[in-house]
């Protein structure tokens, strides 16, 4: 009994240690990865250990973005928990990351969750294929197709401006977010899906329901919340199958742009300039890349003077999947 008493009071004293060692070594490792910016020279707000800076973003997050500047200065650094972030306000540094050597910081911030189709927007793909969609879809916004679609707009501001008139001639009151707001959601759908939905007199259309929700649940959402300010639960998240959009949200977007699609294609002739055939146009190999673009479009001409990529192979399909169409629109 003794030899059993001495053997368990060992491993009790071994595992107390051992957990102490853990704590400790996580601690020591925890206040490295805290010392990042410091160790660069770069100012920003002293972190709190685990968390970083993350619970200051618990007040309105512009009003802390612009607390941290006015302190430390135009380049911040700071931490969401263990991940190091640089706040930049300086407008060169800004120039040189987003125009000539933006072909070095391409990739954005991981998102958090799977949106389904959505998960190959532009704005969340990285690396080769990023540039591969990109380079496709370029021409789509050059000077000259944007003012090609300008007459589907105009339909929409003729119709805010006649609603803005009406509401002066009635009482004056003006709810410009809602005003604006359905401008903006009949342009999205005019130039993105090829639907005529009036949604500034007719707020019960479908698309401008799920409209509106496809917007606020990503905001209202406290998965998402939780896994933006926690990034190791993404993969509990990932396991579970979360869904950044209602997934009724999504079939519904993608089951419109399909039929819509299916209707271009079938019938030729009927074509408009809009975002959507622009994209049929992509998929279908049909649209130049970006290399081959019109020399008005400034943003293109400061890319492919910036230079490729090295890492990244220009060896690869020209043309839209339908996966990569779906989610573009």
């Amino acid at each position: 009994m003794a030899v059993l008493g001495t053997i368990s009071g060992l491993f009790l004293m071994t595992t107390v240690y051992l957990m102490v060692a853990v704590v400790v070594i996580f601690f020591i490792y925890d206040y490295w990865t805290h010392t990042y910016f410091k160790r660069l020279g770069i100012p920003g707000p002293p972190p709190k250990p685990i968390f970083g800076n993350a619970l200051d973003f618990s007040k309105p997050i512009f009003d802390v973005i612009d607390e941290y500047a006015n302190k430390y200065g135009p380049v911040v650094g700071i931490y969401m928990w263990r991940r190091p972030l640089l706040l930049i306000r300086d407008l060169d540094m800004l120039r040189d990351i987003m125009v000539k050597d933006h072909h070095r910081f391409y990739n954005k911030f991981p998102f958090p969750m799977s949106s389904g189709n959505f998960d190959n927007a532009l704005f969340l793909l990285r690396d080769a294929q990023w540039k591969r969609v990109r380079d496709i879809t370029t021409p789509t916004f050059t000077g000259k197709k944007m003012k090609m679609m300008s007459g589907i707009l105009n339909e929409g501001a003729d119709t805010m401006v006649e609603k803005l008139l009406q509401s002066c001639d009635e009482d004056g009151n003006i709810d410009s977010l809602e005003l604006f707001g359905s401008f903006v959601m009949d342009s999205v759908a005019s130039c993105g899906f090829g639907l005529k939905v009036n949604s500034q007199k007719d707020k019960d259309h479908l698309f401008i329901k799920n409209g509106k929700r496809f917007f606020e649940f990503i905001f209202n959402s406290p998965v998402f919340m939780a896994v933006s300010f926690m990034p190791f639960l993404r993969p509990v998240v990932k396991f579970f199958n979360f869904s950044l959009f209602p997934k009724d949200v999504i079939h519904f977007f993608t089951d419109v742009t399909e039929k819509a699609v299916a209707l271009r294609e079938s019938h030729p002739s009927r074509q408009r300039v809009d975002f959507l055939q622009l994209l049929i146009d992509a998929k279908n190999g049909k649209s130049k890349m970006a290399s081959e673009n019109d020399e008005d479009d400034i943003h293109n001409k400061y890319f492919k003077d910036a230079g490729a990529d090295e890492n990244i192979s220009t060896k690869t399909q020209k043309y839209l999947t339908r996966e990569e169409l779906l989610a573009q629109n």
